[in-house]
């Protein structure tokens, strides 16, 4: 369990390399499968290559009844978004603010996630 900004300051250092070797970063930001296309796993979270502006979005949700969480990063851009929701209609709202944050990137992001 975490506070939103504690799991932010987190993310940073993901951003940031981790304190990882250059090799071991390389491998976290390495897609290790596939869930389905346009979206991958690396070490731990889910990769969404090619999106617009050549970002790379890493990304990872939670939650239990009641609670969700999706926090996600834009490598290049250095950009990211933590939101911790207390209703299980969280991923709903996540939508339009995930669009409506990154623009074209969040509307792909969403897009993504959303088929089949």
């Amino acid at each position: 369990m975490t506070t939103a900004e504690d799991y932010s300051k987190f993310l940073v250092h993901i951003l940031n390399g981790a304190g990882l070797s250059k090799s071991l970063y390389t491998e976290l930001l390495k897609i290790q499968s596939q869930e389905k296309k346009g979206i991958d796993w690396s070490l731990g979270m889910q990769l969404l290559s090619n999106l617009p502006n050549q970002d790379l979005a890493l990304m990872h949700t939670g939650g239990d009844y009641g609670t969700k969480a999706i926090a996600i990063l834009l490598k290049n851009s250095k950009q990211g978004l933590v939101l911790f929701s207390n209703s299980e209609n969280g991923m709903v709202v996540w939508q339009k603010i995930i669009s409506e944050y990154f623009g074209e990137t969040g509307k792909e992001i969403v897009r993504r996630n959303l088929e089949q």
